[in-house]
């Protein structure tokens, strides 16, 4: 008898699960790399960030990196505007460097410029955060 009501309970269950919850949108769209180049006006050359695109249904936009620490995103478009926030976190080998960041991104889907801000913070040294600001114009990935 209880081996019963556990079988009628999955099949239960599952016909619930399947005629109430939303269905997962299954249309996502690789559109490829898209390659940025920030320059903060220092020194150092403009650095170059390489972002995968995916688009989940309409308007779900994220966004993946391919450098040298996981970086991950999300992308709206607001106007004339792309407004990307960008997540990152790099450890060394030997824990003696830890760094985490947000950046933050707006681009004119115009001009295909615009302004960025990146929050780091370094948990190993003082504790205390730096922000970085510059520009950022979307480039030709090679």
């Amino acid at each position: 008898m209880k081996t019963i009501c556990s079988v009628l309970l999955i099949i239960f269950l599952g016909a619930f699960c399947e005629f109430t919850l939303p269905k997962a949108h299954a249309d996502v769209k690789d559109l490829g790399d898209l390659c940025l180049t920030l320059d903060d006006g220092g020194p150092r050359p403009p650095t170059g960030l390489r972002l995968g695109v995916l688009v989940y249904g309409e308007n779900h936009i994220v966004l993946t990196g391919d450098g040298i620490q996981p970086e991950h995103g999300t992308a709206v478009l607001n106007g004339n505007n792309i407004i990307v926030t960008l997540n990152s976190s790099y450890v060394s080998a030997d824990s003696s460097i830890s760094l985490f960041s947000v950046t933050h991104l707006i681009i004119n889907s115009s001009t295909l410029q615009g302004t960025f801000t990146i929050m780091t913070f370094d948990p190993t040294t003082s504790g205390q955060g730096t922000v970085t600001k510059g520009t950022v114009r979307i480039s030709s990935c090679q």
